[in-house]
């Protein structure tokens, strides 16, 4: 007999998303004229982290990770347990890595400068 416990599944970043949603009611009852402020702050930091993605596409579009798989990911017939999602190209793994790495980077620096900016 299975485990209960383990078919119901959680999402993905549900605790995260309960402690960020009773910091937030925790704010309401204390500074109440701070939460629209914070909403607003918020709000920012995956735009920055959206338009870095972007920018990384548009000064580097022929650098990009996919750019560097064996065969284009969308003919990816399915999931096979054990083996790694798409096969890099022979002899790219440093630069699919590097360019990987390059668009995390970007990403992580625009959304903390964002952060930090406000």
């Amino acid at each position: 007999m299975p485990n209960i416990l383990s078919l119901k599944r959680v999402p993905r970043l549900t605790y995260c998303a309960l402690a960020s949603l009773l910091a937030l009611g925790i704010l309401w009852i204390m500074a109440p004229q701070q939460v629209p402020l914070v909403l607003y702050k918020l709000a920012f930091i995956p735009l920055a982290g959206f338009a870095c993605y972007w920018l990384d596409r548009e000064v580097w579009p022929m650098a990009q990770p996919s750019g560097y798989l064996a065969k284009p990911w969308q003919d990816s017939p399915g999931f096979v347990p054990g083996a790694a999602d798409f096969e890099v190209a022979p002899g790219c793994a440093l630069l699919f890595l590097g360019a990987c790495l390059r668009q995390a980077l970007l990403v992580i620096a625009g959304m903390i400068a964002m952060g930090l900016a406000l």
